[in-house]
């Protein structure tokens, strides 16, 4: 259904680690409950920028199949830092659509259906998660999810908090 290619290289003595992929959408077992891809092509590139922080870019241009015409890039940043176990990480997501093929959801405004404006052609999501130790196999977890669409009147925010009990290292 497609092909990736992954691997790393080490410009100006720094490791990059890149993924690259491409898929025309055709599933071996799709899920018609699901807006699959018609298309999608895109990259990943991370790299440490310390011993217990990594970086992480990532871009793609894709196409669902429900909404074939509205092709969208998604532009991504995420960051990981580990240290004695604890561990937070975050994610930042930024998708535009070319040519919009949903109509402004209500409670957007008048200012949403202007030509040209381009707020209702964006979303932007995003976490914060920490993951810290309270005994040598039980996690603590808490996240903050955000999300901003365009059909949507405000911003989505969600909190978690839970516990995660790992076997061990490999597990």
């Amino acid at each position: 259904t497609g092909v990736g290619a992954a691997g790393q290289v080490v410009p100006l003595g720094q490791p990059l680690s890149y993924s690259l992929y491409f898929s025309n959408g055709r599933e071996w077992r799709p899920d018609p409950s699901q807006d699959t891809f018609s298309f999608v092509r895109g990259a990943r590139l991370v790299t440490p920028l310390a011993s217990e922080l990594q970086l992480g870019l990532s871009m793609a241009r894709y196409e669902q199949r429900r909404s074939r015409g509205d092709s969208r890039w998604l532009n991504g940043l995420d960051l990981l830092w580990v240290r004695q176990r604890w561990e937070v990480s975050a994610e930042w997501l930024h998708t535009v659509a070319d040519n919009p093929a949903l109509a402004p959801g209500p409670g957007l405004g008048p200012d949403h259906d202007e030509p040209g404006n381009n707020r209702r052609n964006e979303t932007k999501a995003g976490y914060v998660q920490v993951v810290a130790p309270l005994t040598r196999t039980v996690y603590a977890i808490g996240r903050f999810d955000w999300m901003r669409e365009p059909r949507a009147p405000q911003a989505v925010q969600q909190w978690l908090v839970g516990l995660a009990w790992r076997l061990n290292p490999a597990v």
